[in-house]
């Protein structure tokens, strides 16, 4: 053996001969103690701030289309959409009144400006009218004709059967 084997060796005794004889803690077992409630630590801070990590709120586009992110605060729902790679808009719908705001943000002036109001009471109401026409222009078109509407078959004479 070597004298670094030998002093290796003679380390792992003295240590196992101290544990069996109750001679209490020494560097080592402190070192490991200290070293295992420090990882503890750590792996329960990080899964904390996974868990808790605030959802951002910026607008993001998919397949080239302006979907945004949005989400309902009482009588408030809000959105984002990305009118074009420069421009951010957010939404605030209030569903009480019915009213919703589109606001853009103008980095000229450094904040964010009222674009339209869109009463949606109105908006609603013309487009279950407009899907009421079209369901109506849909059974018409699939309805039967009435048997006086259909032209009319041609006949066919029959053979007689012979007996």
């Amino acid at each position: 053996m070597t004298r670094i084997d030998q002093t290796d060796h003679a380390d792992a005794r003295q240590h196992a001969e101290n544990r069996a004889a109750g001679g209490g803690v020494d560097g080592r077992d402190l070192a490991i103690g200290a070293l295992s409630v420090t990882a503890v630590i750590l792996l329960t801070a990080f899964i904390t701030v996974q868990a808790l990590r605030p959802q951002s709120a910026t607008a993001f586009t998919t397949g080239g289309r302006g979907a945004g992110q949005g989400g309902q605060v009482g009588k408030y729902v809000i959105g984002t959409a990305m009118l074009d790679p420069t421009v951010d808009l957010v939404f605030v719908h209030n569903t009480e009144n019915g009213l919703m705001n589109v606001y853009a943000f103008n980095a000229a002036a450094g904040q964010s400006e009222l674009v339209n109001q869109i009463n949606m009471n109105e908006v609603t109401e013309e487009v279950l009218r407009l899907r009421d026409e079209l369901r109506d222009l849909r059974e018409r078109r699939r309805r039967p004709r009435q048997p006086w509407m259909l032209p009319p078959r041609p006949t066919v004479p029959r053979e007689n059967p012979s007996p």
